[in-house]
């Protein structure tokens, strides 16, 4: 696989939508990124991975404008080709009703396509079982596909989509997503998506599961027409020897049922299924 040296993954320059990093900002990035940093496809965790930075470090290219820069391991030269290189996403603001207590379940959202009175709406959903906390997904030089990824934290966050909830706050979660589409900030080419993403810590298959669903599936998994039990439970007919990293499952058809849709080897090798 090709290797590109000291790869600039973010600056202070300004970008295509007429935004600029300061250098205090950049800094404070580049402090809370990991060792290594996987690139996926336009930042959509259910695409495969293009590539990989290590090395990262904090260099001034030019006099005054500072960048990330990084040695990139490329998986799909052909995809970074026709994305036309590579942009850096990260999470910003914090929105909770209970600063003191661990999130059971954070949204990530695009400020860019989503006012965070719709994300407040789900953060006040919260209460004494389970901790909604919005997170602002900010992304640099790229227009964002129209993605709300709920993320669970707490195994009970995830008990609560599959048991007898303790609470009513899932229901009314379930309620609130469904009129997502009717909220975005300004038209996109295509209708939001909803993407639960459940850690392989918190799930029986050892791999990261992506459940996706549209808008319109939600009240069929608020009656339980949908199973999210059987959502996950689909990623078992990914063979245990694959040693698979990453799971998509998606609804599909009229009435919705579940699809595994394609899964990520943990060489990166993408199966489409």
């Amino acid at each position: 696989m090709p290797l590109l040296l000291r790869q600039p993954l973010a600056s202070t320059s300004l970008d295509a939508h007429g935004e600029r990093l300061t250098r205090d900002d950049l800094f404070e990035l580049f402090k809370a990124l990991p060792e290594e940093m996987v690139i996926n496809d336009q930042h959509d965790l259910t695409l495969p991975s293009a590539a990989i930075a290590r090395n990262l470090q904090f260099v001034e290219l030019h006099a005054g404008e500072w960048a990330i820069v990084g040695d990139v391991t490329v998986h799909d030269a052909e995809l970074l080709k026709l994305r036309g290189g590579f942009s850096m996403a990260w999470l910003a603001a914090t929105y909770t009703t209970k600063p003191d207590r661990d999130p059971d379940i954070q949204v990530l959202f695009s400020p860019r396509l989503f006012d965070k009175d719709i994300v407040l709406a789900l953060v006040r959903l919260s209460d004494e079982q389970v901790n909604i906390v919005g997170r602002e997904l900010k992304q640099k030089g790229l227009d964002p596909e129209a993605i709300l990824i709920i993320q669970f934290v707490a195994l009970a966050a995830v008990s609560g989509f599959i048991g007898k909830p303790a609470s009513d706050a899932y229901d009314k979660l379930l309620r609130r997503l469904a009129k997502v589409k009717d909220d975005l900030r300004s038209p996109a080419n295509t209708p939001p998506i909803l993407q639960f993403f459940v850690p392989r810590h918190l799930n029986p298959y050892r791999a990261d599961i992506i459940v996706e669903l549209m808008p319109e599936h939600m009240e069929h998994l608020r009656v339980g027409a949908l199973s999210f039990q059987d959502a996950i439970d689909t990623a078992r007919l990914v063979p245990f020897t694959e040693e698979a990293k990453k799971i998509v499952i998606k609804a599909v058809g009229d009435p919705p049922t579940w699809r595994l849709s394609r899964y990520e080897k943990a060489s990166g090798l993408l199966v489409r299924i």
